[in-house]
């Protein structure tokens, strides 16, 4: 048999061969040689929304192809090649390649293309806070060359503090996160978990790809606020040395922690062995029993970033001696005051206050001025006769004729400002706005505002 078709094969070839050059000069090719094959229609029949992609269609000796396209435009073509610029709504596209041979239509080749949209990516944070911060530039600060900040709503962190992030929408896809101005990270699919650094910008980078290669990038711009330093005191005591006092002494702490002027603090936690005594600037407890307790303060500021303070105690099982008389008065009036030791003794003041006449004796006489915190602190000192040997302290509540506001000037009109006046026992605060609405409780020693956007300004009182 193979000897059969050689035998025919040989002689047609060489009966070809007198007429190939005049077949070449008339621009004919070695595809002419060829058997027609079968037009097929080759491409990508699943495209992100938006991209672009190549149709293919071979064709044979006499062949050409038009095109056809829905929901798609052909940014270009080769013989037998369309370039597809895809839309996305309302889809599927479609690929016609219609062949024609010396003009009469022998193949008429479809493909349905499907529309993959771009991931629907966006990052929530387990932290919340009123604050917020909008970033006005969008590529000065950013980190990642050629990449604007996608989104100008800042998150709002504390400075030191571990905040985790989730993309709910991207469960399953390929993601790579990036973060700058942080301690650390740590990726866990959607998942991250990053521990920033000191106070100022920070940067969340999240690229987000589905099959098919479609993808979103996202920079998420994060404000680190700083964090809070709370401390406290009371009379007569050293920081970072234990306060002894006698049983049934009640000891008042008063807080004196430091926090931005942009973020103020606005709460404030007292517990005594984890138990919470007081939510106030000022806290009181009375020692009853003899022992050693912890004191702790924690503070928040308006970002509700948090910091702690602690103090011990220690409680002898001595009787203390009660500074009498006590009560809240108005500034600039002046009070009698005495004690029950059994010997005379030295009283001090803070600066709220000034004694008129002797400062040693059962007695004295006090003349109260203003006080930013609302307080006048009064301190007896016993002399060395028996009894409790450490000083006996009270506050004296202060109502002043002008408070101090403190809070944000100036304000932004698209978020909250939190303002707060001194905490005074048995007052009650009325604020007074203008252009700005008090979305918190109107008669608290703190309160919230939302100034007027439409305004130059505003005024509270």
């Amino acid at each position: 048999m193979k000897n059969k078709i050689l035998r025919w094969f040989i002689p047609l070839m060489l009966a070809f061969l007198p007429i190939m050059p005049a077949m070449a000069s008339a621009g004919l090719t070695e595809a002419a040689f060829f058997i027609n094959s079968p037009n097929v229609l080759t491409g990508n029949d699943s495209v992100c929304a938006g991209s672009s992609a190549t149709y293919t269609v071979n064709l044979n000796q006499g062949d050409s192809v038009a095109w056809v396209i829905t929901y798609g435009t052909i940014t270009g073509t080769t013989a037998n090649t369309a370039t597809v610029s895809w839309g996305g709504n309302p889809g599927p596209g479609n690929v016609n390649a219609i062949i024609y041979n010396n003009g009469s239509q022998v193949a008429n080749l479809n493909m349905s293309v499907s529309f993959n949209g771009a991931p629907n990516t966006f990052i929530v944070a387990d932290f919340s806070t009123e604050c917020s911060f909008t970033m006005q530039d969008t590529t000065g600060e950013n980190p990642i060359p050629g990449f604007g900040i996608t989104d100008t709503e800042c998150f709002v962190v504390c400075e030191n503090s571990t905040v985790n992030y989730l993309a709910p929408n991207s469960a399953g896809n390929h993601l790579t996160w990036q973060v700058f101005g942080a301690q650390s990270f740590t990726p866990n699919g959607n998942e991250l978990s990053v521990t920033w650094g000191a106070k100022g910008m920070g940067y969340i980078y999240l690229k987000d790809s589905l099959s098919g290669n479609c993808v979103t990038e996202i920079v998420k711009c994060v404000q680190i606020v700083e964090e809070p330093q709370a401390f406290f005191t009371t009379a007569s005591h050293t920081p970072g040395t234990p306060l002894f006092v006698c049983k049934n002494t009640t000891v008042n702490f008063v807080d004196a922690s430091i926090s931005s002027p942009n973020a103020p603090i606005v709460g404030w936690v007292w517990e005594i062995d984890n138990n919470i005594f007081s939510t106030g600037s000022v806290a009181s407890y009375e020692f009853n029993l003899p022992g050693t307790y912890e004191i702790t303060l924690t503070v928040f500021n308006a970002c509700n970033c948090s910091s702690t303070y602690s103090m011990t105690v220690v409680v002898e099982n001595i009787p203390a001696y009660e500074i009498e008389c006590v009560s809240t008065i108005c500034e600039g009036t002046s009070e009698f005051y005495t004690v029950n030791a059994p010997c005379a003794g030295e009283w001090s003041v803070s600066a709220a206050g000034t004694i008129i006449g002797p400062n040693v004796g059962f007695s004295v006489n006090v003349l109260w001025n203003s006080s930013s915190t609302g307080f006048g602190e009064l301190t007896f000192t016993p002399g060395p006769c028996g009894g409790c040997p450490y000083p006996l302290s009270v506050l004296v509540p202060i109502i002043s004729t002008t408070a101090s506001i403190f809070g944000p000037i100036p304000a932004c009109s698209n978020k909250p400002n939190v303002y707060s006046t001194a905490h005074v026992p048995g007052s009650t605060p009325v604020w007074t706005i203008t252009n700005g609405t008090i979305i918190s409780n109107p008669n608290a020693f703190s309160i919230t505002v939302l100034w007027d956007s439409t305004a130059a300004n505003g005024t509270l009182t």
